[in-house]
């Protein structure tokens, strides 16, 4: 088995890979590669066929190729509002990139459909919403994989820069007044 295709909209198929002679479900196949693979890498949706539809060229054709049902891709199991100001922010810049309506804020980015050229919108509307300096492999960081997760970074990262501000400035009035 190997792969044959990766193509627009982050579509990948796989030929001579038989999930249902394995005994897997597409669930089970999502759990099974969430075991070896990091989260960024497994697919968000799994679409199980016979056999993958070809062109009269033997390549795969990928316009043939059915969507996947859009109830079932990247749904949380429950949706988790946001609790804090940080995941509402948040929760507004994923749902406007992802183009959903609501996000759980326990649902990973790659989850709900993310790829890496979406992380970089996310990245930068993040920048620009809450001024810090966030690298773009924030987003593969598991523990920062959930907008709960990277609202917490990010609050941190906030907490702590106001604590090195708070102190510049006490040395600056500190130094102006000959105490240091």
């Amino acid at each position: 088995p190997s792969p044959t295709a990766v193509g627009e909209g982050g579509v990948a198929a796989a030929t001579g890979v038989r999930a249902t002679d394995a005994g897997l479900s597409a669930s089970g196949l999502r759990s099974a590669l969430q075991a070896v693979l990091p989260e960024y890498l497994v697919p968000s949706a799994v679409v199980v066929l016979d056999a993958l539809p070809l062109t009269p060229h033997g390549k795969v054709d990928r316009q043939a190729l059915p969507a996947p049902e859009s109830a079932h891709v990247g749904q949380a199991d429950a949706y988790v509002a946001p609790r804090t100001a940080s995941e509402t922010l948040l929760a507004g810049i994923w749902a406007a990139v992802l183009h959903r309506e609501q996000v759980s804020v326990d649902a990973t980015f790659f989850d709900l459909g993310g790829h890496s050229l979406l992380a970089t919108q996310v990245i930068a509307r993040v920048r620009e919403t809450f001024q810090v300096e966030l690298p773009l492999r924030t987003l593969f960081d598991p523990e920062t994989l959930t907008i709960a997760g990277l609202a917490a970074h990010i609050d941190a990262m906030r907490w702590v820069a106001q604590g090195n501000q708070a102190q510049a400035s006490t040395n600056e009035e500190d130094w102006e007044a000959g105490e240091l």
